[in-house]
């Protein structure tokens, strides 16, 4: 069952210009209608492999209402334009939703002559918001050689106050945009990332259980690293980490400004803003872009939409509901559509998150019921954290594997698409997952509050066989040394100056010492003080408020030692968070519609 997309929503502003001058290129979020559904509906529509795309951003031309732009397309781009259109309603939530709104294209030969004008939409603002502007594509005819089309957005009838705060916007088409043509032999980049997959649960882990026989095969083709880690241990810094090699004290996404500002000490923020990514950084899919790779992400968390920043260097960054199968699909049909030139998928499931509730036959695999016999499925964050009794949490521990073979299934079905077509021989496979979770390990569950190995250590491996040898790697590596890594092996940008990555070619070439990297981890989603933990050589030190623990780390095995011995790393996180909070930095609040509030909140975000 596919559902389709409701209204846009952009996400920059965009200034009026005169009649005819050319429309300047915006970053626009298109967003369902917030859907008023329970954790139950939910789990329902997950299990039934239910496909909705709840969020779509993409670059677009942007025409303000009552006004008409041209756009010059050279003679390159000959045949026709499948155009996609909306409208933005960000900069007038009190607009009259009854006016009516046309949008139109018309096609101008080489000689000036005026073609015809056609008309691709005339609805009520209300209608625009409730449909699909860009799921039916209108089809426009392009005639050879250089022609200019000129993009109009009028309102019939009388127009309202605030008219001039509507803009029509038009999908950019990504053959359009100027880039670099990458060699002939530049291979694709997938990158397959399981939110919340802790690393211990995968077969090439060591697991016994059987939850990932595809993912362990395809990492048998290339190098797994056995002790990876993440930069934070939720969603949203983690990934600003993956995308920039910077650590979230640096990148600000997630970073909860209050709580940064008292790191070191006991005092509790009176309040708590949480930030986005810096906009003056690079990210990996922009590099990408920029060499040439055509480039789309599939994610289903609603912390890394659009508005956090992380879409940056995305021609299309989707948010789909509700399941592996429906990213997957999606991931599949994009594929298709760009194979003639080499691509970047980003490909992201959430299905071992909160709640668990794989679908059947998954769901009885390890815990041996059926999701629908259980009461009241699924229980609260809250409930969990008061009152689990020892058969509840191994319920939800048996689900989570349940999700995991679940998503195993599905990239199977992905990589063996892609084994058909041969395309799967030149491309770059990446496995990752942004952080783990916890089941009851050190008292608590779910992640987002601690620094622990369950929530920190994460698989991590790169196949591109050929390339990159089929070996294990004991040495303790970051997940946000991929950028630098892949900018290497393909010669894209590198990474910020300020990256706190490096490469790792020389140890997959085997070219360099396998000393174990420093790892630094921050920016917690839970609690009263932020938590910073740093890794060096032999320890590990977890630094709250005034007080820390040091632990003897001998490849992931802990034993607690006396807090004394870890005061030379504690200096050297107090030391470095006294850099990053004087450096002039610009950074914003991150602000969630509704909608990515509601949903947070049903797989288990809510409260604090």
């Amino acid at each position: 069952m596919v559902r389709h997309l409701g209204p846009l929503a952009a996400l920059v502003l965009v200034a009026a210009c005169t009649k005819l001058d050319p429309p300047r290129v915006a970053r626009v979020e298109l967003r369902a209608p917030d859907e008023r559904i329970d954790a139950q509906e939910d789990v329902r529509r997950s299990r039934a492999e239910e496909q909705r795309i709840a969020a779509l951003a993409m670059d677009v031309w942007a025409v303000p209402l009552g006004a008409e732009r041209e756009i010059h397309v050279p003679a390159t781009h000959g045949g026709a334009w499948l155009v996609e259109a909306g409208v933005d309603l960000t900069q007038a939530p009190q607009v009259d939703r009854s006016v009516v709104v046309e949008l139109s294209a018309r096609v101008d030969g080489q000689s000036g002559t005026a073609g015809e004008q056609v008309y691709l939409r005339s609805a009520t603002l209300r209608e625009w918001e409730s449909g699909a502007p860009f799921a039916a594509p209108a089809r426009l005819a392009l005639p050879g050689g250089a022609v200019r089309i000129v993009l109009a957005a009028r309102v019939i009838g009388a127009s309202p106050a605030d008219a001039a705060l509507v803009r029509g916007v038009y999908g950019i088409p990504v053959a359009w945009r100027d880039r670099k043509m990458p060699a002939a032999d530049a291979p694709n980049v997938l990158l397959l990332s399981i939110d919340t997959l802790r690393a211990d649960r995968l077969g090439c882990y060591g697991y016994t259980r059987g939850t990932s026989p595809h993912l362990d095969r395809l990492v048998a083709e290339g190098t797994l690293f056995e002790w990876a880690y993440s930069s934070a241990p939720w969603t949203l810094p983690s990934y600003a980490s993956l995308f920039t090699s910077l650590l979230p004290a640096e990148h600000r996404a997630g970073v909860v400004s209050e709580r940064e500002a008292r790191f070191g000490t006991d005092d509790v923020a009176p309040k708590k803003t949480t930030e986005l990514l810096r906009p003056d950084v690079g990210t990996l899919a922009e590099a990408a872009r920029s060499a040439g790779w055509r480039t789309a992400g599939f994610y289903c968390n609603p912390y890394i939409g659009a508005s956090a920043g992380v879409d940056r260097g995305f021609d299309r960054w989707v948010r789909y509901q509700s399941g592996a199968k429906a990213g997957v699909d999606l991931a599949q049909a994009w594929i298709a559509d760009n194979a003639k030139q080499p691509w970047l998928a980003f490909v992201h499931l959430i299905d071992p998150h909160m709640p668990y509730a794989p679908p059947a036959p998954y769901d009885e695999r390890f815990a041996g019921t059926k999701v629908e016999d259980l009461p009241a499925w699924p229980p609260s964050l809250g409930a969990l954290r008061a009152q689990a009794d020892d058969r509840l949490r191994q319920l939800c521990s048996d689900l989570y594997d349940g999700e995991i073979a679940y998503a195993d299934a599905q990239l199977g079905r992905l990589l063996e698409a892609l084994r058909v077509s041969g395309e799967l021989d030149n491309t770059v496979v990446i496995l990752h997952s942004d952080h783990g979770e916890e089941f009851w390990e050190h008292g608590g569950c779910d992640h987002g509050h601690a620094l622990h190995e369950e929530l920190l250590r994460v698989p991590f491996a790169i196949v591109w066989p050929g390339h990159v040898p089929a070996q294990r790697i004991a040495t303790r590596v970051r997940t946000l040394d991929l950028y630098p890594t892949l900018a290497e092996l393909l010669g894209w940008q590198a990474p910020h100056a300020l990256a706190d990555g490096v490469s790792l070619v020389p140890l997959l070439q085997g070219n360099a010492p396998a000393h174990d990297r420093r790892v630094t981890a921050e920016a917690i989603l839970w609690g009263d003080r932020e938590h910073k933990a740093l890794f060096d050589q032999g320890l590990k030190y977890i630094a709250s408020g005034k007080d820390g623990q040091t632990y003897a780390w001998n490849s992931g095995a802990l034993t607690p030692l006396d807090p004394a011995q870890g005061a030379a790393l504690r200096q050297q996180l107090l030391a470095r968070h006294a850099r990053t909070e004087a450096a002039e930095r610009p950074r914003a609040e991150l602000r969630l519609d509704p909608a990515s509030k509601n949903e947070l909140a049903r797989i288990g975000y809510a409260g604090d």
